[in-house]
């Protein structure tokens, strides 16, 4: 659970945690604690230096020295001194602090149903249902059942999107065979259930042209072949894959290619692979705090770590920055030093959506929320929004006491395009979709952005 989430703009270029201090001053404070728990081990794990008094008869164990020992499982004793960053799992970490896959495949299912309906709405498509007649409601359509989750890490919203029913079926698509072979083994070996059997993983770039063969660089990489063999020796490519109701690009895929050149290509790519009235679905980042060109800091608090999101900088010439993930570990004072790192372009709405017109998609919707907290530095006063534990945050109707004056065009604005949960579905919270093509500006948000084929 997160105790707390706070968001601390630079000062001078330099961004500092809510506490005041730089990721590095930090680090160093933390190294006297970090000290004391390697003495403290090395104490517990030295022999008994004492004599017996005859022959022939044991020393008597100093009281406390069989405590001292106890410690041994915290600091790894069977294999000598280690870190808890040393031992600790950085993807269950990463899990805990930025994902929430559950909200996530129910986000999907939502923006999928709500695309559906638009469409529908705007009389611009006919459909056929199951049986062969035309159908105008495409909110009454049957459910999307193929996921297609691009950039897919660990695949754990794979996963998730096949637990929600036995027909779903997710492909999962990456270009780091490490991780692949991580979310092979783990997410759909040791914490798999019978779902694993419907997720599929492919080590593939997403932007190689569909159907150029593309060989795994790891022997433990499973591709997936035109007759669906796990084998490492075949070859596979993304045009072996079927298409897909939904493609998700999220944790800002997209904010990986630096130019619109590229980007246009995936979109052009992710619609070539796509169902009937299936959806494209992406999220990026922006703000005021993001753009400033002084660096942030987002920090959230679990009961046995802190994360670190770290931007250093924006480059307006790009439009892109640096970023960088920490986990500090209290109870040691260990750390996981920019144990991800990422250069991301900051790509605004409007250039996503008329990328997406250009690549080929009828429409586009956008869902938004301001994430995260801001801290003025100039009064110390807050403007607050509730947060989840994932890394798109969800803005709370909540404002700050000390903030938001009566009626501002934030409020207004949100209060005509919320959507009720009972009218969305599960999933939405606190995102909106925007209805009325306007957005204001605020120091941290996050959005949805979906291409409707």
């Amino acid at each position: 659970m997160v105790r707390n989430e706070r968001v601390q703009q630079a000062e001078a270029g330099v961004p500092r945690t809510a506490d005041g201090y730089t990721i590095d001053e930090l680090e160093t404070l933390d190294k006297k604690k970090l000290k004391k728990a390697r003495e403290a081990f090395n104490a517990a794990m030295k022999p008994s230096s004492s004599k017996s008094s005859e022959p022939g008869k044991k020393s008597k164990k100093k009281s406390g020295a069989q405590d001292r020992r106890t410690t041994r499982d915290d600091f790894s004793a069977d294999t000598g001194f280690r870190t808890i960053a040393e031992t600790v799992d950085r993807h269950e970490v990463y899990h805990k602090a930025v994902q929430l896959p559950e909200e996530d495949v129910r986000n999907l299912q939502t923006f999928y149903k709500r695309a559906h309906e638009e469409v529908s709405r705007m009389g611009r498509r006919r459909v056929k249902k199951s049986g062969g007649e035309d159908d105008d409601d495409l909110g009454e359509r049957v459910q999307a059942t193929l996921l297609r989750e691009d950039f897919c890490g660990t695949a754990i919203v794979c996963r998730e999107w096949s637990k929600l029913s036995p027909e779903n079926i997710a492909y999962g698509v990456d270009l780091d065979a490490a991780v692949l072979d991580y979310a092979d083994k783990v997410t759909r070996g040791t914490k798999g259930g019978t779902e694993s059997e419907r997720v599929k993983l492919y080590w593939g770039d997403v932007l190689v042209d569909q159907h150029k063969p593309v060989a795994p660089s790891d022997q433990n990489v499973r591709i997936v072949e035109d007759d669906d063999t796990p084998t490492a020796d075949k070859r596979g490519s993304l045009g072996a894959l079927p298409k897909v109701d939904i493609i998700a690009g999220l944790n800002y895929g997209v904010c990986y290619f630096g130019d619109r050149t590229t980007l246009v290509k995936y979109l052009r790519a992710s619609r070539s692979r796509l169902r009937d009235g299936g959806v494209l679905v992406v999220d990026v980042f922006g703000g005021g705090n993001v753009t400033s060109g002084k660096g942030r800091i987002v920090e959230r608090r679990f009961e046995d770590f802190t994360y670190y999101f770290e931007q250093r900088g924006y480059d307006v010439y790009t439009n892109c920055c640096e970023i960088h993930l920490h986990f500090r570990f209290p109870k040691d004072g260990s750390w996981l030093r920019s144990v991800f790192r990422y250069t991301f372009r900051a790509y605004t709405i409007p250039e996503i959506r008329e990328a997406m017109i250009e690549a080929g998609f009828s429409e586009t919707m956008v869902w938004w929320a301001p994430s995260g907290s801001s801290v003025d530095e100039d009064d110390d006063e807050e403007d607050e929004y509730d947060v989840d534990e994932e890394g798109d945050d969800c803005g709370s109707d909540k404002k700050s006491e000390a903030g938001d004056e009566e009626g501002s065009d934030e409020e207004r604005t949100r209060e005509r395009t919320r959507e009720s949960d009972e009218q969305d579905g599960v999933g939405i919270h606190e995102y909106t979709l925007v209805t009325d093509r306007h957005i204001p500006q605020v120091p941290s948000w996050n959005a949805y952005i979906v291409g409707i084929l």
